[in-house]
């Protein structure tokens, strides 16, 4: 049980890194990229991100909803389903905004994708960010109890 909430933590955090990293830094420099070079560096991008990014989106999502079913002593099941719920935003965004930007992108440099990509990855970020300080409280809380 304990295995499955760690493994759990661990992922959250690792991609809490990746998207602030991708956010920061990664985005903001597409934009310098010109020309035939940004379809085939942005396809490079999104092939290797697909690599980096869907394992452990993936695990973090199912052990993420696994929690809701599980008897760990968090304190409050409602800072489950928040997390189990933000998960689910992060993975909507992901589908129905980033992604559909970046096959777009894939294709030829649009002004308005590249930034509808940017803003609406803050959906992410933050749901991320919410969800790692969350994780961090339970397990402080779980270490003190």
């Amino acid at each position: 049980m304990y295995a499955i909430f760690l493994t759990h933590v661990f992922l959250t955090l690792f991609m809490l890194g990746i998207i602030w990293f991708v956010q920061l830094i990664h985005y903001p420099l597409l934009s310098l990229i010109e020309g035939e070079n940004f379809c085939l560096y942005e396809r490079c991008h999104f092939r290797r991100m697909i690599y980096v990014m869907s394992l452990p989106m993936l695990i973090e999502f199912v052990t993420g909803w696994w929690l809701l079913y599980e008897k760990i002593p968090v304190g409050s099941v409602w800072l489950l389903r928040i997390n189990a719920g933000l998960l689910t935003v992060i993975w909507l965004s992901s589908f129905c905004l980033q992604v559909p930007m970046h096959v777009k992108l894939i294709k030829s440099f649009d002004k308005h994708a590249y930034r509808h990509l940017v803003s609406t990855n803050w959906i992410r970020t933050a749901a991320w960010s919410v969800r790692s300080v969350l994780l961090v409280g339970i397990v402080y809380w779980l270490l003190n109890r």
